[in-house]
């Protein structure tokens, strides 16, 4: 068992972990199965897809923004949504160096 943690590996996982959180929940991973490349989808849209109240969704749309996951932008009434699958991907990357630097191929 490792007594101490050097800072960077610390600082490194720290900043993975909002990514992590928000692909934690199996909803949230629907939500973000539901865009093809490239598209973009409104809330309301999203929302018809669950069987959830509109509140639950907005929240793990909240979530998956507040990550980075997700962006928004606001066409008149409605916000509109794209998933930022070059963050994710580094995110994920990174994880796995990470842990490859450590601990080798395992």
């Amino acid at each position: 068992m490792r007594k101490e943690i050097a800072p960077d590996i610390i600082s490194n996982w720290a900043a993975a972990a909002p990514i992590l959180e928000a692909l934690g929940s199996v909803t949230r991973q629907r939500i973000l199965l539901l865009f093809e490349p490239g598209e973009q989808i409104n809330i309301k849209n999203v929302a018809e897809q669950f069987n959830l109240s509109r509140t639950a969704v907005v929240h793990h749309i909240s979530v998956l923004q507040e990550a980075g996951i997700l962006k928004g932008e606001r066409v008149g009434k409605e916000v509109i949504m794209y998933v930022d699958w070059n963050m994710i991907t580094q995110t994920m990357s990174r994880v796995i160096s990470l842990i490859e630097e450590e601990y080798g191929t395992v």
